[in-house]
């Protein structure tokens, strides 16, 4: 079954529709900002989306720290100076 640029504009049409009405009927009341004053706030500083952000940060950091770590505790992350003489 073929479907025509009809079908699919219609659907379409449908779609948007569907999202533009739901996305407009939230309203805001007294009720509802007492209810929750910072809807978008998780902590007291941040949204969601910065807190992931700041976990994603600190642990990437942390991870390549524990690798700078690793080499330095094998003594991996410089050549050894047991020689007298200069080695190029």
């Amino acid at each position: 079954m073929k479907t025509t640029w009809f079908t699919r504009g219609a659907a379409m049409l449908v779609l948007a529709t569907g999202l533009f009405s739901s996305a407009c009927s939230t309203e805001i009341t007294g009720q509802s900002v007492r209810a929750n004053p910072t809807p978008e706030m998780e902590t007291i500083a941040y949204t969601h989306e910065q807190r992931q952000n700041n976990l994603t940060r600190s642990s990437n950091t942390t991870w390549r720290q524990i690798i700078d770590d690793w080499d330095k505790f094998w003594l991996l992350d410089q050549p050894l100076h047991l020689s007298n003489i200069p080695i190029p």
